[in-house]
């Protein structure tokens, strides 16, 4: 018995018949930081203004007050054989920066400018995180999709599949902010807007 134990073990093992991979494991990592750029004002067309001034967010002529930026890198492991390639791991790590606005609060500012001010703060807030989750929802349909690859005749068709799913993910990514963008008006439906009066 003991003997019919082992040489089992040597012809699955020791004899180059491989044993057919698992489900592919993933691992996301997330790494979200906070820049924020400051100024100053008493009043809020004061304060607006400042913040126009001050925002590093500047895209296509136009200025914002918050941004944010979702950078991923994915990495994938494989399993090939003679006849062909198979993913075992799917790894992606994610960069976001939010940049986002700091008033330094000049002193005697009124109550009603220093609650709008966090009123809209919070509201800004609110739709930069909008952007984050669309793009870790993009972030998740990658890790899916690289994981339920089939398997291909050799890597390099493996990893080209893998590109390929990466740049239209990435290309979906675009199209779905700029649409959260269209639908919110940039945030100023969801009041990340100044109210002035």
């Amino acid at each position: 018995m003991r003997a019919g134990i082992v040489l089992c073990f040597l012809l699955l093992f020791g004899c180059g018949v491989e044993a057919r991979p698992q489900v592919p494991t993933t691992n996301v990592d997330h790494d979200e930081q906070k820049v924020f750029y400051s100024f100053t004002g008493s009043t809020l067309p004061e304060i607006r203004r400042n913040m126009f001034a001050s925002s590093p967010n500047r895209e296509g002529g136009q200025t914002f007050t918050g941004y944010a930026w979702s950078n991923w890198n994915w990495r994938i492991d494989w399993w090939e054989t003679e006849t062909s390639c198979t993913i075992t791991h799917v790894d992606i790590e994610v960069d976001t920066t939010l940049t986002l606005p700091e008033w330094v609060e000049p002193q005697g500012v009124s109550a009603r400018v220093r609650q709008e001010w966090h009123r809209y703060a919070s509201a800004l807030k609110t739709h930069e995180d909008g952007h984050v989750a669309i793009n870790m929802g993009i972030v998740q349909e990658l890790k899916v999709a690289l994981r339920d690859l089939k398997p291909e005749p050799t890597c390099e068709r493996l990893l080209a599949k893998a590109r390929r799913i990466s740049d239209q993910l990435n290309t979906e990514a675009g199209i779905r902010n700029r649409a959260y963008d269209r639908r919110t008006q940039h945030g100023r439906l969801e009041g990340a807007v100044l109210r002035m009066d």
